[in-house]
């Protein structure tokens, strides 16, 4: 559920994180030498902090199942940010501990709105996601390691939030409970269209707050 009528964004304002450049006196741990240039993953995670009231602003998260490919027994329950803005699905480091599939040593830049930087981490290839209900599956493709994610909870939209909005409050039953084991790991980017795809909008006769159905929920 998004509080804004000018953009499609799942990043909104996060009060959690605060995202600042890196001096270039820090020096990154590296993972392997790439004789290649490094790839560019640009990612729109904007952070703003101050004491003006705002109403309650709900990301685009799903809550969703991933696992290897072909083995849907092994799937682990996590909430998934959909981010149209990114360039590539990128993951918590605790997401590359859940799976036994391929995984190698990467470099690459990450470009945020503040700056740009050289990065390593993990790459893992071979993994699926799905909606709660098996409705809908993808294959993912390679999955790049970033552990700086937006990690708040209280952003998630919850039956209660959209049951006190009247034009919402048909839609409370398909929004799954609040799950407080279920931890923010994968922000899925412009690699996955068809789980960032919009397959219905719901918004009300002055405008926002929108509510947005996709193929994960």
């Amino acid at each position: 559920i998004c509080q804004s009528d000018k953009h499609l964004t799942a990043l909104h304002p996060d009060s959690a994180q605060q995202t600042t450049p890196i001096s270039p006196s820090h020096k990154e741990p590296q993972r392997a030498t790439a004789a290649h240039q490094e790839p560019v993953v640009s990612v729109n995670c904007i952070t703003v902090r101050d004491d003006t009231p705002t109403p309650r602003i709900c990301r685009l998260i799903c809550l969703a199942k991933v696992y290897p490919d072909r083995c849907p027994e092994e799937a682990v329950k996590m909430y998934v940010i959909l981010d149209p803005q990114s360039t590539r699905t990128l993951a918590k480091s605790a997401f590359f501990d859940l799976f036994d599939v391929h995984k190698e040593d990467v470099n690459f830049k990450i470009s945020t709105c503040t700056a740009q930087r050289s990065t390593a981490g993990r790459k893992a290839a071979g993994l699926c996601i799905g909606s709660l209900d098996g409705s809908s599956r993808f294959l993912l493709l390679p999955v790049l390691e970033w552990d700086e994610l937006p990690n708040d909870h209280s952003h998630i939209a919850t039956p209660e939030v959209a049951s006190n909005i009247p034009h919402l409050k048909h839609l409370a039953h398909e929004i799954p409970a609040l799950d407080p084991e279920a931890k923010i790991l994968l922000l899925l980017g412009l690699d996955a269209p068809k789980a960032l795809a919009h397959i219905e909008i719901v918004q009300g006769p002055d405008g926002p707050p929108f509510a947005f159905k996709s193929h994960l929920g």
